[in-house]
């Protein structure tokens, strides 16, 4: 027999403003808070050696962040 197609197909939208919780906190997360919480995390996972990868993500996502797209690629 073939694959069952649903006959409804999930999709993923972002919630409606009125439907989010208002935790009072700015979800928005810098690269730091970012690193921080990524290094606590492999930590508690007993992985402590992904912290310098971790790391080296953070250089690049910030070094990336800083970068100037304005000129041309040509160039």
């Amino acid at each position: 027999m073939g694959t069952r197609v649903p006959e409804r197909v999930a999709t993923h939208r972002r919630p409606r403003k009125d439907k989010l919780r208002d935790t009072g906190y700015d979800s928005r997360m810098t690269v730091a808070d970012w690193l921080k919480a990524a290094i606590a995390d492999a930590e508690k996972r007993g992985l402590p050696e992904l912290k310098p990868l971790l790391e080296g993500l953070s250089t690049s996502m910030t070094a990336l962040r800083n970068a100037n797209f304005s000129g041309r690629a040509d160039r």
